[in-house]
């Protein structure tokens, strides 16, 4: 009998096991591969969820285990992730926001509008499932459209390095540009969140889901423009990789709870504690070799627990990719062109900010990760939103190195 025990006990914990494993096994394949990490983690937990072994339905106890671990994968792969996508975007005081700037946030923001207004034809169209009644079709809709608009910072950042165009006036304004329209689009997110618990029924509703991410946000940029009056004026007091890491866990744990406290929205939280830590003047960017690790080692869990909670069966629709993936790339890249001919038409270099533009990358999947855990969109749409990610940050890579000579000649 105790034997018995022992061993239902341990099952649990070696089909974990054998996730984390495996996730991690094959991100490193994948990065082998040159193919993005998440891929393969994402892979990992496909093959071991329902889709294919199901390893974690077909085996009974530990339920109680199994979902702590899954959530625990998820929240800290995600924190992880967000962090890094802020720690990859830079401000420089001496460089302010140039007009061309606004111009790329302002018309990548207003395709919302259209987005927002067409997501319902497009869903039909492409023969997705039927729209949810009221508030929830609302929420279904602003998320279609969120997830088309949003721009990779993190892709972008590691295209331009590779490419060795991130010393570039074109790299510095697309990744300026993609932070802006990022920061409105998560807190927009936490409003849709919100629409969809039915916490906005009215003024006072909205208020209450905006203010303490706003204040995540007013906080956040107080914080950076202290930081770096001080370290102007006096020695920073981190001077070693450790310590620099030391002082972003710290940053990121009290923006967490911080977050947590004031009823915000951890992602949010996570994503500005990596932009403190980026820009406040006391790194020096030492410790990137950690938490490249950290984020090595963390978030393909992540990955790992949305490909677990993933089915094929009924979802997997091609044709819903490919209408997603061009619809979204026609509104967004055709109006982003369109307010830069209007503004300089004459300007060769216009296409190729109108398609670095267009790459979603791991922001897209964490927010569409995030709203299917809402259950704010369906399986599908999440499959979908994954592809056009992958797919725009590979047609964005392949398109910038055949223009990396005219972009490096307009610098």
């Amino acid at each position: 009998m105790l034997s018995e025990a022992i061993a239902v006990g341990l099952i649990p914990v070696l089909r974990l096991l054998l996730l984390v494993v495996s996730a991690l096994f094959a991100s490193i394949l994948f990065r082998w591969l040159r193919l993005p990490e998440f891929l393969g983690a994402l892979a990992a937990g496909i093959v071991l969820g329902p889709s294919v072994a199901d390893i974690f339905g077909t085996v009974q106890g530990g339920q109680a285990l199994q979902n702590w671990a899954f959530d625990f994968f998820y929240w800290i792969g995600l924190s992880i992730l967000m962090f890094a996508a802020g720690n990859s975007i830079l401000f420089s005081p001496s460089d302010g926001i140039r007009p061309r700037t606004w111009i790329l946030a302002v018309s990548a923001l207003f395709v919302l509008v259209p987005a927002y207004l067409t997501a319902g034809l497009a869903i039909k169209f492409a023969g997705g499932n039927p729209m949810p009644p009221g508030r929830e079709a609302q929420a279904y809709q602003m998320v279609f459209a969120l997830c088309a608009v949003v721009t990779s910072v993190p892709f972008l950042t590691k295209i331009f390095r590779e490419r060795q165009l991130l010393t570039t006036e074109f790299a510095k304004t697309i990744l300026l540009a993609a932070c802006i329209v990022d920061l409105v689009l998560w807190l927009l997110l936490s409003v849709v969140h919100n629409l969809h618990k039915g916490n906005m029924a009215n003024a006072l509703g909205v208020g209450h889901a905006l203010w303490p991410n706003l204040a995540i946000y007013f906080a956040t940029f107080a914080m950076i423009a202290m930081m770096r009056s001080f370290s102007t004026h006096y020695k920073s007091p981190i001077s070693s990789p450790r310590s620099e890491f030391s002082f972003g866990v710290g940053v990121l744990l009290t923006m967490v709870a911080v977050a947590t406290a004031m009823n915000g929205e951890v992602m949010i939280a996570a994503l500005c504690a990596g932009i403190i830590h980026a820009n406040c003047g006391f790194t020096k960017g030492r410790d990137k070799d950690i938490w490249r690790r950290a984020e090595l080692g963390l978030v393909p869990l992540y990955f790992a627990a949305i490909g677990v909670s993933l089915t094929f069966a009924g979802t997997l629709s091609f044709r819903h990719m490919a209408i997603f993936i061009l619809w979204s790339s026609v509104l967004k890249i055709g109006f982003v062109k369109l307010a830069l001919d209007a503004t300089n038409p004459r300007d060769v270099s216009n296409n190729l900010f109108a398609v670095a533009m267009n790459t979603r990358g791991g922001p897209g999947i964490a927010m569409a990760s995030f709203a299917f855990a809402a259950d704010m969109i369906d399986n599908r749409t999440l499959l979908t939103v994954i592809t056009a990610s992958f797919v725009t940050a590979l047609i964005t890579d392949r398109f910038l190195l055949q223009k990396s000579g005219l972009i490096r000649c307009q610098t």
